[in-house]
């Protein structure tokens, strides 16, 4: 397989044109906003995850309300309010009840995801003609908080993957992008590709030792200090979550060759990208993840605050 994540990072409406995708928002804060922002810019069709509803409403300023407007809400809808839900309502934003409860709201906002690009939805683009292996799901979401929703995310993922393998199925939770890679031999492209870099206010850091570690970090991971970051930092990991797998990889830090890995085992975890082009063999699917930098639209003052 083929993977080249870069693009799903950076403002461009043109590659919702080119690349279609649907971008499925589930039940958490859209910060850090200007990596939220760019994913909406980059997708075609917007699927809210009943009460992501409310997070859309609370945290889109006022005046902007109405350029993020979204495709459709769906799900069991016990987690909505109802003045969000009337004012989505008075907006003519669809709203679709599925009271199956055999199913999670994230796989009810997959359904209509999988229905808009296949372009067999009420809600389609006349215009939307894009060919299969161009369509893309990019899930909005976090594997913080309640431990048993982060694995439930996980499995959804993998379901998900599993059912179109053509299809990609991004997570892209506070601070990482992560997917399932299957087994076989798969390239992963664009790791040190840049991208413009937010505004921030300055931060002073904390006096502590962790100061000189935190501008080692940034220069490995983000560049010169330039106008133009990288979209992604160096650390990820491979994690042979589904049992043991036998991987080998190449543009990594810590490279292995026909390595066994399992929880509980051995586990790549903190290694760093050190080439454009990472590649992955593994005879069992695994989770790949890499963290997301201020050239991809987390900013340096968010990231900070999440590890103090």
């Amino acid at each position: 397989m083929e993977y080249n994540p870069a693009p799903l990072l950076l403002p461009n409406r043109a590659y919702a044109d080119t690349n279609p995708s649907a971008l499925i928002l589930l039940n958490r804060s859209l910060h850090p906003l200007p990596l939220f922002k760019r994913l909406w810019t980059n997708a075609k069709f917007h699927v809210v995850a009943d009460g992501a509803a409310n997070w859309l409403y609370d945290e889109i300023p006022t005046e902007e309300r109405e350029e993020f407007l979204p495709t459709l809400i769906t799900g069991d809808l016990d987690s909505i309010t109802p003045s969000v839900r009337s004012y989505y309502e008075s907006q003519h934003i669809p709203i679709i009840a599925n009271g199956d409860q055999y199913s999670t709201d994230f796989a009810k906002a997959v359904k209509q995801a999988r229905s808009l690009l296949r372009g067999d939805s009420v809600a389609r683009s006349a215009a939307f003609h894009a060919p299969p292996e161009s369509r893309t799901i990019v899930v909005h979401g976090s594997l913080g908080g309640r431990v048993d929703q982060g694995v439930g995310v996980l499995h959804e993922l993998l379901r998900e993957t599993r059912v179109d393998k053509s299809m990609g199925v991004w997570l892209v939770t506070e601070r990482c992008l992560c997917w399932w890679v299957g087994p076989g031999r798969s390239r992963i492209g664009g790791l040190m590709a840049m991208g413009e870099k937010e505004e921030e206010e300055d931060m002073e850091l904390k006096e502590d030792g962790q100061e000189s570690k935190r501008k080692e970090d940034a220069m490995e991971d983000e560049g010169d200090g330039g106008k133009e970051e990288r979209i992604f930092k160096r650390h990820c990991g491979i994690l042979p979550i589904l049992g043991k797998a036998v991987i080998s990889t190449t543009g990594l830090e810590w490279d292995v060759t026909d390595w066994e890995t399992e929880m509980g085992g051995k586990v790549s975890t903190s290694n760093h990208v050190v080439s454009d082009e990472v590649t992955i063999t593994t005879d069992q699917w695994v989770l790949f993840s890499i963290e997301i930098g201020k050239g991809g639209g987390v900013n340096g003052e968010y990231a900070q605050k999440q590890e103090e």
